[in-house]
């Protein structure tokens, strides 16, 4: 689908991956082309815009084992925000939430009325309470 310069650029774009990853201008130097064709390229092609990120969505995939082994290693040595990503990545952590709720309590009370209530707590406690019926 792409030639030329396209392709070339694809091609190399492709073989940068962890430490390897280099910039749009060293990559243009290395195909023999001026970085500002390039540039000109990825504004007018949408194609071509989209094979570039589609190139780097594959290259920076490549890196995934790499960055979970020392995301795993830092929250092993103790890091909390290290352990929180892993976590929440795997589904394990959630974030405190805020829950709305309305509830509604039925009270029983062991007395027909306060009259009753007052009775037992003189004859329990001793002490005279107000009745207000």
């Amino acid at each position: 689908m792409f030639r030329g310069v396209e392709r070339k650029f694809l091609v190399e774009l492709a073989q940068q991956a962890g430490s390897n990853r280099i910039s749009t201008e060293e990559i243009a130097a290395k195909i023999k082309c001026n970085p500002n064709t390039i540039y000109k390229k990825l504004r007018e092609s949408e194609d071509f815009r989209e094979a570039v990120k589609e190139t780097l969505q594959g290259s920076l995939l490549a890196d995934a084992p790499l960055v979970m082994r020392s995301l795993v290693g830092c929250a092993v040595e103790g890091s909390f925000k290290h352990t929180q990503l892993f976590l929440e990545m795997a589904g394990l952590f959630q974030r405190k939430q805020e829950v709305e709720a309305k509830i509604s309590m039925n009270m029983e009370t062991p007395f027909k009325d306060s009259k009753e209530a007052a009775e037992f707590l003189r004859a329990t406690t001793g002490l005279e309470v107000a009745n207000d019926d």
